[in-house]
């Protein structure tokens, strides 16, 4: 089977995890192929001695009411290759719920706005470190980009990302 040079990739040295992502599966056909290349890779990843993950991500925002079946192919896809499910897209409707208001989508409508960012963020490390996210730091440095949530605000999502682990 051809798979580009990731697998030399996966080769070149140890890794604890490796994380798949792709974009959001709304439609059957991207749910098939979400699937499929997850079972294919997780193998591949196991092989080396490393745990597969998948980073399940949201829909576009005017394609919002495809939340729900991006979330559920994520999971199902996370079940069927044995991979650790890492619920972005999940953490961020969990936080609606818990706030309407939120702003998690940057201005392009597709990426994630800071906030958006911290979440799915919460949700990658305590999934890949299997601990809480709740009390993390609401405040994260990464060079010279400093971001500062409110204690109401993180520990908002910090329980949305407990939630949305706690379903896997």
């Amino acid at each position: 089977m051809e798979r580009t040079g990731v697998d030399a990739l996966l080769a070149e040295r140890e890794w604890d995890a490796v994380v798949l992502q792709q974009g959001p599966p709304a439609l059957a056909s991207s749910q098939l192929h979400l699937r499929e290349w997850a079972t294919r890779w997780a193998e591949a990843i196991r092989a080396r001695g490393a745990t597969p993950a998948l980073y399940g991500v949201w829909p576009e925002g005017y394609r919002r009411y495809a939340l729900p079946a991006v979330i559920a192919s994520y999971r199902n896809a996370a079940r069927a290759s044995g991979s650790v499910l890492l619920p972005a897209g999940d953490g961020w409707r969990v936080a609606w719920r818990r706030s309407p208001s939120l702003r998690l989508y940057g201005p392009d409508g597709f990426h994630p706005s800071t906030t958006g960012t911290y979440l799915a963020a919460l949700t990658v490390y305590a999934g890949l470190t299997k601990t809480s996210p709740v009390g993390l730091p609401r405040t994260v440095e990464a060079g010279s980009v400093k971001v500062s949530l409110t204690a109401r605000a993180a520990r908002t999502l910090q329980l949305s990302a407990a939630e949305a682990l706690a379903r896997g």
